[in-house]
């Protein structure tokens, strides 16, 4: 039966809010989170921050990409031309789920000028770079000693807190019994949590109907298919 209140979903807008005070901090987080408040108080000019899909990585780097000035770059796209005069700024190089390096040369090349300029390098990765295929001898054993913080999988506080962060992302704001509904019944992943909220979303809508635990209840009920 259609829910009779009135309806306040306006829009549906999927842009990530990425500012600082919408980071959600949880202890699987709290790590990463405090090492990019405290830059430029590296112990190492480079660091690497590790976690899943949807963990957060991105959002960290961007807060820190803020704070630095730094320039933020996919991995693959890092050439000789982005460091041909130096370490203008520092680099924020996002690999995603890679594991290989496309211009191995041109990495350990900055890498030393970090170091050698007093610049910094942050990684966000999902795998650590110690893991990475790499072929050049000297780049393998730089990658092996750059300093890596994990996000671990999210316990039941911040998985709901992430769950509200990305319904809040599309315009909805998710009642706390929604929340609750949700993570006994989830996968325990932050890319989980941001498609169920995608999915959920756009299917509310779809039917001009509040995300309340009875609607969200119908919506996970429903094959994987017809989701």
């Amino acid at each position: 039966m259609p829910d009779s209140h009135p309806q306040f979903i306006l829009d549906i807008h999927p842009s990530a809010d990425l500012s600082e005070d919408a980071f959600v901090v949880g202890d699987a987080n709290g790590t990463a989170h405090k090492a990019i408040a405290s830059w430029p108080k590296w112990q190492s000019p480079t660091l690497a921050i590790v976690g899943p899909s949807g963990a957060g990585k991105t959002h960290l780097g961007s807060i820190w990409v803020e704070r630095a000035g730094a320039r933020l770059l996919p991995l693959e796209m890092l050439s000789e031309r982005h460091i041909r005069d130096g370490l203008t700024s520092p680099l924020c190089l996002d690999a995603g789920n890679r594991l290989y390096v496309r211009h191995e040369d041109v990495l350990f090349h900055a890498l030393n000028l970090a170091k050698e300029e007093d610049s910094f390098i942050l990684i966000l990765s999902q795998q650590p770079p110690a893991r990475w295929d790499i072929k050049l001898a000297d780049l393998s054993s730089r990658l092996k000693a750059v300093p890596v913080l994990d996000i671990e999988l999210p316990d039941d506080a911040l998985l709901a807190d992430v769950l509200k962060k990305n319904f809040a992302d599309m315009g909805i704001k998710a009642p706390e019994a929604v929340l609750t509904y949700l993570t006994t019944r989830m996968e325990r992943s932050y890319a989980q949590a941001a498609t169920l909220a995608r999915l959920i979303g756009e299917r509310s809508l779809a039917a001009k109907r509040r995300v309340t635990v009875p609607f969200v209840a119908e919506f996970m009920d429903q094959p994987a298919s017809d989701a």
